[in-house]
């Protein structure tokens, strides 16, 4: 079989996997995006082997398969960032970190969510920036403390209220159920000293857990 022949019979494997994918049925579409990466590594093809291994690790996350999802999104890292793919490397890295974090490898899934955040700048994806925002205000929830945690969930917010974006719907609840815990009197002060310098105290949050003033692998200290 040639080359052009394994790419077509690639390309209709990844469109059934992705129809399925869309449609919920993640578990059907594993086979079909391993055939397809085969066949896209015979012909050559690293970037659509990057594309389809994202979205395996993807499947692996959203079923908990925590070891599977590291290796396949640190593979469709690899792959993208070969292939000069920032726009593909930054989702991969997106990914990563909550597959990291969620295995309390807290300053390893960091470090995924900050590169991972600052490509999306750079390329102006505000949609991307506002998704890793939101992962990394969970990471700062499970290793830290609410204020790290809702500076993110609040810039993720103003960029999502700015798209007018469904995914804004997790990001009001996340924020709700702080303030259900915290009574409003707390809340008030929050919204007065955080909210304001979001940026900053995210900064300082990421400084902190980089200096080892949050300890990796505690797990949550507030919910």
């Amino acid at each position: 079989m040639s080359a052009s022949d394994d790419l077509g019979r690639a390309d209709a494997l990844k469109v059934r996997a992705d129809e399925a994918l869309r449609g919920g049925r993640g578990e059907k579409a594993i086979p079909l995006y391993e055939e397809a990466i085969a066949l896209f590594g015979s012909a050559g093809d690293r970037l659509s082997q990057a594309n389809c291994l994202q979205r395996l690790g993807r499947i692996a996350l959203e079923a908990r398969r925590l070891e599977d999802a590291q290796e396949l999104l640190g593979r469709a890292v690899e792959f993208h960032r070969t292939e000069g793919d920032d726009p593909g490397l930054a989702a991969d890295l997106g990914y990563l970190g909550p597959a990291l974090g969620r295995d309390a490898q807290y300053l390893r899934a960091l470090d995924c969510l900050e590169e991972s955040l600052g490509i999306f700048r750079r390329l102006g994806d505000r949609y991307g920036e506002a998704l890793v925002l939101r992962s990394e205000g969970n990471l700062f929830r499970d290793c830290y403390g609410p204020e790290p945690a809702i500076a993110c969930w609040v810039l993720a917010r103003t960029l999502l209220e700015d798209l007018r974006d469904p995914s804004l719907g997790p990001i009001e609840a996340f924020l709700h159920n702080v303030r259900m815990r915290l009574g409003e009197e707390d809340w008030a002060s929050l919204e007065r000293e955080v909210f304001p310098r979001a940026e900053e105290i995210r900064l300082e949050g990421v400084r902190c857990l980089r200096e080892g003033e949050m300890v990796e692998g505690e797990g949550p200290t507030w919910q």
